[in-house]
């Protein structure tokens, strides 16, 4: 048995106990050259053997008796003042739990100003959303010291749940606790006066039953997430037959009391790829354990959009001054569907800017932020011609441009396509999809089904544009874009390449150039170019956007293993 000197033995180093005196021996003699540390010093050593001697002494009986009056008077105390305590009975150790780490920051200065030192558990020692205060009790404590203590959380408790805006309830489902029955009346009076006085939340499972109008005013041009795009992914993501190919969708619309939209989402729920934001270095290794097990490394999320949507998912009326309440609102309704649909993490995704009031405000309760790949985008094309477009690049991308592409461009033919494909087509531009979907590493995701892609060819808001490179008899295809053009922007969502002659041909710049030169065609205000591929995207003159997102984990054992370090610094540039 080994076992630790340190915490109650209050000194240092460890301790073996052996079953026999020739194990002892074997250890003693053979174990050195595998001790990492060195010798304790005197100092350490002497409180060793001192702890020691108690422990076989009869005064240990009556040592911890008086510990455990502590303990068990401490319990009571707490029991007195309905604090939330999470930690088990007979435990020195306290944990009272505030779920949020902005209220326990909150209390943890009230104490120190008030005398009484408290410790944090925090995030990543715990899950972000079970902050807890923690204290311990030892024998040297007496009774008047722990009351005094208690009582003084006690009175600091529920004045700083008042001014955090966090109840009783919240903390008791943060931790998976029964709620006590005296708070549950509290509680219901309480969200009742909040949503008539202030703010309303209307959850909806379908599109179908939100105002076609309202949304797609809402969202215009923000991505590819119009009302009649979101009907057509609920069709395709529904009744698969494996897992990850079905999708749960929740849209919350967040209204003050005369109606007006503060806050708006859709979101989706459906199992992710746990090293989906990862380095691709990552991804590579675990794609490589996947061929024996393919659901590796994979959780149930909770997202805002979806696995196929681009774009700013998030409304929020800045203007208002009910905005952070109607964010608050909100996420506490993805709280409730993230334990409804036992989900692990709530993603957040695709913020364009950093504003510190709102990233401040995702912390406080129970978000991390963590870097996305760049997007890419190429704005005001709407009036410009090829020559126009070729001039305003730099003078290195123009080069690059002439010398890689533009000399290959008499070899390609490009077709657009829109309509139902016959089956033999569609058979081969997911060839060409998969081809590209098993080395995207920087965003890696599971693979789509086909019936997607028969849906969105045979959509009115898609078109399908298909390059052929004309160097033998039939000529190949070389590469097939999915492109959604059902606002200002047009938008090439998923391409699939056959990389035979891309190197000596470049077929992906070239596919890049036929996309802005179908983007000016269809005079369009941007071209929306997404992640991945940065430097031959800029080359076409592409502008580079900073991506961020925000999550919530209920269990961050995967990021540990996958080595993900999120941001938690408030107002980084």
């Amino acid at each position: 048995m080994a076992t630790s000197m340190n915490k109650a033995f209050a000194s240092g180093g460890g301790l073996l106990v052996f079953g026999n005196p020739e194990l002892a021996r074997k250890v003693g003699t053979v174990g050195g050259p595998l001790l990492s540390s060195g010798p304790m010093q005197p100092s350490a050593l002497g409180a060793a053997i001192a702890a020691a001697g108690i422990h076989l002494s009869p005064e240990i009986t009556s040592l911890q008796q008086q510990l455990k009056d502590n303990i068990a008077f401490a319990r009571l105390l707490l029991e007195k003042y309905g604090l939330p305590v999470i930690s088990e009975p007979g435990a020195a150790i306290f944990f009272v739990g505030v779920s949020l780490p902005k209220l326990g920051h909150h209390i943890v200065k009230k104490m120190l100003e008030a005398g009484f030192y408290v410790n944090l558990g925090v995030f990543p020692t715990v899950p972000m959303k079970q902050t807890g205060i923690r204290f311990t009790i030892t024998r040297l404590h007496s009774f008047k010291e722990i009351e005094q203590m208690i009582s003084t959380l006690a009175a600091i408790f529920p004045a700083a749940l008042q001014e955090e805006g966090i109840t009783l309830p919240e903390i008791y489902k943060a931790f998976k606790k029964p709620l006590p029955e005296e708070a549950i009346l509290e509680n219901e009076v309480t969200d009742m006066l909040r949503q008539t006085l202030t703010l309303q939340c209307r959850h909806y499972a379908t599109i179908l039953d939100v105002p076609k109008e309202q949304w797609d005013t809402l969202f215009f041009g923000k991505g590819s997430f119009d009302w009649d795009n979101l009907a057509l992914l609920e069709q395709v993501f529904a009744g698969n037959d494996q897992e990850e190919d079905n999708w749960r969708f929740d849209y919350c619309i967040i209204c003050n009391r005369e109606g007006t939209i503060i806050t708006a989402g859709f979101f989706t729920t459906t199992l992710w790829k746990d090293d989906m934001l990862s380095p691709a270095a990552v991804s590579r290794q675990v794609e490589n354990q996947r061929t024996q097990n393919p659901y590796l490394l994979t959780s149930r999320v909770l997202c805002s959009g979806s696995p196929v949507t681009e774009g700013e998912h998030l409304y929020i009326n800045r203007e208002s001054s009910l905005w952070k309440a109607a964010v608050q609102l909100l996420l506490q309704k993805l709280y409730a569907l993230q334990q409804e649909y036992n989900a692990n993490s709530i993603v957040l995704r695709d913020f364009h800017h950093l504003e510190p009031e709102l990233d401040n405000l995702m912390v406080d309760h129970g978000f991390f932020r963590i870097g996305m790949p760049d997007t890419h985008a190429l704005p005001d094309i709407r009036h410009l011609e090829p020559a126009a477009f070729l001039q305003q690049l730099t003078h290195n991308a123009r080069r690059q441009l002439t010398k890689k592409v533009l000399r290959h461009q008499h070899l390609y033919k490009t077709i657009i396509h829109t309509g139902i494909p016959d089956e033999a087509m569609l058979d081969h531009w997911y060839r060409l999809y998969r081809n590209v979907q098993q080395h995207s590493y920087e965003l890696n995701t599971f693979p789509l089904p086909k019936k997607f892609f028969r849906a969105i060819a045979a959509s009115p808001n898609w078109e399908v544009l298909e390059l052929k490179l004309g160097l033998t008899e039939g000529a190949e295809t070389a590469a097939v874009v999915f492109c959604c053009h059902n606002s200002d922007a047009y938008l090439p969502m998923i391409i699939g390449m056959d990389y035979t002659h891309n190197r000596r041909y470049g077929v992906y710049r070239q596919a890049l150039y036929q996309l802005v030169l179908r983007a000016m065609h269809l005079h369009k205000s941007r071209l929306m170019l997404g992640f991945s591929a940065g430097t031959e995207k800029q080359k076409m003159g592409a502008a580079v956007t900073n991506a961020w997102a925000y999550l919530h984990t209920t269990d961050s054992f995967q990021m540990e293993m996958l080595g993900t370090k999120p941001v938690l610094v408030k107002n980084e540039p």
